[in-house]
């Protein structure tokens, strides 16, 4: 069952760097685990959304997502994004969080996360993108993380950061109600600069979590959560 926590530490995660990747944009590095440092109260979820003294503001149960299919084995889910990095810049740094709204636990092992993005590489000739895993909570860091190109491009989307959970153990559950949240860098071999307000997934606001149905999310291959663009 998983606990609330507190708020990342933007200055630790700036220390902890980013890293470049060789090869073709699909062939960025899987990341490391890692845990987030800070000092931060711990917060907690719930209906309602309460705050944890220095913690996450809960997001509660709402927001928009695929249409239902009825079946109750398939994991209720939200989607909630915190931008850590606002408008131009060289590293994408988007904080997700996966609320369970269903009834019961479920386990991250069948699913997947997708963050829609424009690259803003253009033709420049051998420019890759790589992924660091920054710190999750509830998670063991057994995340598989790739930037996958959209071919053909989709309007405000010519990649996606896939977050894959494949490799978590299916013991590790995320109980009703509750949440897990990650943090993932995405950069340029080139250090070019992302302008972000073409990106799909974008969430401008970045002053705390909110509910989005912009970061989709995967059961078993199948959308259970959130648009495509």
């Amino acid at each position: 069952m998983l606990q609330g926590f507190g708020i990342w530490s933007l200055a630790v995660m700036l220390a902890a760097g980013c890293s470049s990747g060789s090869g073709t944009p699909s062939d960025a590095g899987a990341g490391t685990g890692g845990a987030l440092a800070g000092a931060a109260g711990m917060g907690s979820s719930g209906a309602g959304g309460g705050t944890g003294a220095g913690g996450f503001v809960g997001t509660g149960g709402s927001g928009g997502g695929a249409a239902g299919t009825g079946d109750p084995n398939l994991p209720l889910v939200t989607m909630s994004l915190w931008e850590y990095a606002i408008g131009p810049t060289t590293q994408l740094a988007p904080a997700m969080q996966v609320n369970n709204d269903s009834g019961k636990g479920f386990s991250m092992h069948d699913m997947e996360v997708r963050y829609w993005f424009t690259s803003d590489i253009g033709g420049a000739a051998g420019v890759t993108q790589s992924t660091q895993f920054q710190g999750s909570q509830g998670l063991d860091g057994a995340i598989v993380m790739s930037v996958v190109p959209v071919i053909p491009a989709r309007p405000m989307a010519d990649s996606y950061l896939s977050l894959n959970f494949s490799s978590e153990p299916a013991s590790v559950d995320i109980g009703a109600g509750s949440y897990a949240n990650f943090l993932v860098y995405v950069t340029r071999s080139d250090g070019g600069t992302y302008d972000q307000s073409n990106d799909y997934s974008y969430n401008a606001s970045g002053s705390a979590l909110t509910v989005t149905d912009r970061v989709t999310v995967y059961y078993k291959g199948a959308l259970i959560y959130g648009t495509e663009p």
